[in-house]
């Protein structure tokens, strides 16, 4: 009867022992996905910011296109009215060439 106890007994200290065992490398792998989650939580912060910054400077870009965009269409206007004078309607300046040429 003793020995059947004594087995019992090897049995679930054995058993206890797993289980330490268990928690130990259950706690080790909390404790990894922790520091992953920290990283994680890191690069995502960073991301985000150098998104905001990428963002930024697109509407910086954009704007400055528009001005450019807005500053070759008063050009193009001005060569416009330089070439065609509406007070001289009968004689047109060739730009190329600089000369005068009456309209047909």
């Amino acid at each position: 009867m003793y020995s059947c106890f004594f087995q019992l007994m090897i049995m679930v200290a054995n058993y206890i022992s797993t289980l330490e065992g268990d928690k130990l490398k259950l706690k080790a792998q909390v404790k990894r996905l922790c520091a992953e989650n920290n990283w994680l939580r890191e690069s995502l912060t960073e991301s985000q910011q150098l998104l905001q910054e990428a963002e930024v400077s697109l509407g910086k870009l954009k704007v400055e296109k528009e001005h450019a965009e807005f500053l070759k269409t008063q050009h193009e206007d001005s060569r416009a009215s330089m070439e065609y004078s509406p007070y001289d309607a009968e004689e047109q300046i060739d730009p190329k060439e600089g000369t005068v040429h009456p309209i047909a």
